[in-house]
């Protein structure tokens, strides 16, 4: 009953989570160096991360205490870029 629990609140919870193709994508952040926005500094980050459960023998101990589970929350990927424009085009 508890991982059928985790799985639905997991569940509601990734819905509200864009990834690829989000329309709340807009390129990153974008900080302009002039009114007119041709100079600029853009930040644009990645990230994928994983959230685990194991499931443990019985008799296992975590940090000296008996446990049949183990949650874990990783960063697996995170790239990240930053760019400047300080010229105008030519």
């Amino acid at each position: 009953m508890k991982k059928l629990l985790s799985f639905i609140g997991l569940a509601l919870i990734s819905g509200s989570l864009y990834s690829q193709g989000s329309p709340d994508y807009g390129g990153g952040l974008k900080l302009n160096l002039n009114p007119d926005g041709d100079k600029f500094i853009r930040f644009i980050l990645w990230d994928q991360f994983w959230l685990r459960n194991t499931q443990m023998n019985p008799g296992s101990m975590v940090a000296n205490e008996p446990t049949d589970n183990s949650w874990s929350l990783g960063n697996r990927r995170l790239r990240a870029l930053a760019y400047a424009r300080f010229l105008k085009d030519i």
